[in-house]
């Protein structure tokens, strides 16, 4: 024990080197080492009790309200000091603002000497921050855990405010929700709260090695008083029996002196079989009614033998005593060590009070009592309360004993690869160095941590089930460490017999990860189809349907597993949004085809072109071909249909499907004559010699022209014979002739033009004003 609490020392002190407060983590107290032992628990936003509320279900650390709060002095380290830690398991961001990488720091890491279940309300003592992040606001500034001013919680870490902050032990949860948390935190009250202390307990409640038995009586049948000649004379006196655990009388207090020599200090143990069992006592309790206080755990560095009250002693400390000692730190202790009984009726052991000056050999806390209680025939006085000394059927007292050897000699025993082996047939104390089990990586795990005085347990590591099976099978999702076992999950059962939708196999599994399931994709007709089916282990393929193009259409429909299929229109149809339609169908002798089909458009059909009256037909029109229309044979001397001038009766007649043959040609007028129409159909123009008409005011010629259309005004209609509004009549047909004829008419109206210019250079030479008058008409012609 000594040598693992001064190794535990020198870490605790070095570390503090190293550590800026609040800044920087702790490599000496790192905040995951095992060796952190949990004292208080608060989880899920459990009410605290107010009655005894310092020890809560102490063997049940996983419950959500545990303390074992009154037994800090077990975790005293060879400084005096407690090294503490306070834990907001689920803080989140909002009051937990503090990170290192991608860890969020969740714990203040301290020192102080002051034990709060000893200390005044808001006493602190020996302060110092390790690791502490979150100790800044003001007057409530963290300082350590401290006895609460606030009737809201237990403990608090507020010594310098009545405020709540970093509470321990909250009865209600009326902070946000939850508890007042990290005290620079402004977010939800915390649901979970939790207290570890730096160690082991140093002093472990027993029975069972290294603590040796050295008194034990009991009355749990017929009260036997403790002999006059054994209470006074100890040392000689000894009562010895085979089986001391079960004898009614049983002493070994003799050697009480030779320990003290070797060990510097007694450490007792003081149990009461029975007591919180027992009809009419009322034990400190906890939740359970198991785990109600039946012993008391105290140091004191002098030997109760041949010591007497007188001798002013009080160099006692309290370790594990809970409230039997006194729990209210504003009044003297009840229990201040053991000292010897000074008379014939006093017992072996009394207590002795902290004042030094009164020992109590009539009430509580005897040892080797002659007497029974007033309270009871059957019982012997046991440990007090506040108000009331407790009636037990049994005492036992313990003492701590460091090991030796056979010879004698202490033992030493490095905490890292042994434990102290005790061998009760050898000896009271003999012990030996065994050396610590280790366990195998991979094939054995850490089931028990040694301790001081027993061995490691190794357990076989568990290994997962064969991943082959069809339903059953397992994966290793962690490996075993050297303290934890194998964890193995389930495999997910196979995908194809998953409830809802159908699933595939994405990801087989192996035997250190699951099989991974996806659901199966749904094709969605007519805009995708199937084109690879699934299977246990590939997905379905859903591909898009192919797109007719504007020259195809569907042959085939899409299926939720088939494509569709496009075709090509016959050359007499064209497509219409994926469906053949037949083409315009054009009519002989009305429309002709311009545009065939062709299989991707529609037929266009164009009107066939008419013949006009001068034209006959050369070859008719066709579904495919347009009709192809000549002009007349234009006989000399013809104006339009007007054959006066040049012909005699057309034969055929003009407008039929066939070329007009020409009668016997007219005789053409001379120079200086001018052509006069024939007095009669059929006959040849007659020719008279030009006079120069007089035009006068009398005799006015005039020509207006509006698009094209002629009107002629003239007084007189004869000039010399010649008729001049009939001839200018016929000048403007012959003109719009000329105005729209095609080119197959040109030679024909080439002629017709010599003529006239002939016929107006003639007038005009007579006339200027007739000139000017022809000379217009021509423009606008």
């Amino acid at each position: 024990h000594t040598l693992r609490m001064m190794l535990l020392q020198t870490i605790a002190v070095a570390g503090l080197v190293a550590v800026v407060a609040g800044q920087t983590a702790s490599t000496e107290f790192p905040e995951t080492s095992p060796m952190w032992t949990r004292v208080f628990g608060q989880r899920n936003l459990a009410r605290w009790p107010r009655a005894n509320p310092w020890r809560v279900n102490p063997t049940d650390e996983d419950n959500d309200t545990f303390s074992i709060l009154d037994q800090l002095e077990q975790f005293r380290q060879q400084d005096g000091t407690l090294i503490l830690k306070l834990v907001w398991p689920t803080c989140d961001v909002r009051s937990c603002t503090v990170t290192r990488g991608t860890q969020m720091v969740n714990w203040n890491t301290w020192k102080q000497t002051s034990d709060p279940f000893r200390s005044a309300v808001r006493e602190i003592a020996g302060y110092t921050p390790i690791d502490v992040s979150y100790a800044d606001r003001g007057n409530n500034a963290f300082g350590g855990l401290v006895r609460s001013a606030s009737s809201s919680t237990l403990l608090d870490g507020q010594p310098l405010s009545p405020n709540w902050w970093s509470a321990v032990g909250v009865y209600n949860p009326t902070f946000r929700g939850g508890w007042p948390g990290p005290v620079n935190g402004a977010g939800a009250g915390e649901r979970n709260i939790e207290v570890y202390a730096w160690g082991e307990p140093a002093y472990p409640k027993g029975p069972g090695l290294p603590w040796q038995l050295v008194f034990r009586q009991s009355a749990a049948e017929t009260f036997t008083p403790w002999t006059t000649g054994q209470a006074t004379n100890l040392a000689t006196s000894d009562v010895d029996q085979i089986d001391p655990q079960t004898a009614a009388l049983y002493s070994h207090l003799s050697v009480l002196d030779s320990i003290l020599a070797t060990q510097g200090t007694l450490v007792f143990q003081v149990v009461y079989p029975g007591m919180c069992t027992f009809p009419g006592t009322a034990c400190e309790a906890s939740v359970l009614p198991g785990d109600a206080r039946d012993y008391m755990i105290f140091s004191q560095s002098w030997s109760p033998l041949g010591r007497t009250p007188a001798a002013r002693l009080r160099n006692v400390s309290l370790i594990d005593t809970g409230t039997y000692s006194g729990a209210n730190p504003s009044a003297p202790p009840l229990f201040g060590g053991f000292v010897q009984g000074g008379s014939a009726t006093s017992p072996a052991l009394g207590a002795l009070y902290s004042t030094g000056t009164a020992a109590n050999f009539s009430g509580a806390f005897q040892v080797g009592a002659r007497t029974a209680p007033t309270t009871c025939s059957n019982c012997l006085p046991g440990p007090r309360t506040a108000t009331t000394t407790l009636a037990t059927p049994t005492i036992e007292v313990y003492v701590w004993t460091n090991a030796t050897d056979i010879n004698g000699n202490s033992v030493g025993c490095p905490a890292a690869t042994g434990y102290w082996a005790y061998d009760q047939t050898a000896g009271f104390n003999v012990a030996s160095c065994a050396h610590l089990t280790n366990c195998v990586l991979g094939s054995t795990y850490e089931t028990r941590a040694p301790t001081r005085f027993s061995d490691r347990a190794c357990s076989s590591v568990t290994v997962c089930s064969t991943i082959g099976t069809s339903m059953g099978g397992q994966y290793l999702a962690m490996p075993a460490s050297l303290v934890e076992d194998a964890v193995c999950v389930p495999l997910t059962p196979p995908c194809t017999t998953l409830s809802g939708a159908p699933h595939f196999e994405s990801l087989a599994a192996t035997t250190t990860s699951d099989r991974q399931c996806t659901v199966e994709p749904v094709c969605n007709p007519p805009l995708t189809y199937e084109a690879l089916a699934p299977t246990s282990t590939s997905s379905r393929v859903c591909l898009p349907t192919t797109a007719c193009d504007d020259d195809g259409v569907v042959q085939t429909a899409p299926t939720y597993t088939t494509d569709r299929v496009c075709a090509d229109c016959t050359a007499d149809d064209y497509p219409v949004r994926g469906v053949c339609v037949a083409s315009t169908q054009c009519v002989a002798g009305s429309t002709f085809a311009t545009v065939p089909p062709l299989g991707t458009s529609n037929r266009v059909c164009t009107p066939a072109t008419p013949c006009n009256s001068w034209e006959y037909e050369l070859a008719a029109s066709t579904v495919t071909s347009d009709r192809i229309c000549v002009t007349m044979n234009n006989c000399s001397g013809c104006v339009g249909t007007d054959c006066s001038a040049g012909i005699l009766t057309p034969s055929p007649p003009i407008g039929t499907a066939v070329d007009t043959v020409c009668a016997a040609r007219c005789p053409v007028c001379a120079a200086g004559e001018a052509m006069l129409s024939p007095t009669t159909p059929g006959s040849c123009p007659t020719c008279t010699s030009l006079v120069a008409p007089t035009i006068t005011a009398a005799n006015p010629v005039s020509i207006e022209s509006t698009n094209s259309a002629l009107t002629i005004q003239a007084a007189a209609v004869n000039v010399h014979g010649v008729n001049v509004v009939d001839w200018l009549q016929t000048m403007q047909r012959e003109l719009q002739l000329v105005k729209t004829a095609t080119v197959a008419q040109a030679q024909s109206a080439a002629l017709t033009r010599t003529l006239l210019e002939a016929r107006i250079s003639v007038l005009a030479s007579e006339n200027a004003q007739l000139r000017a008058t022809v000379e217009a008409l021509m423009v606008e012609h």
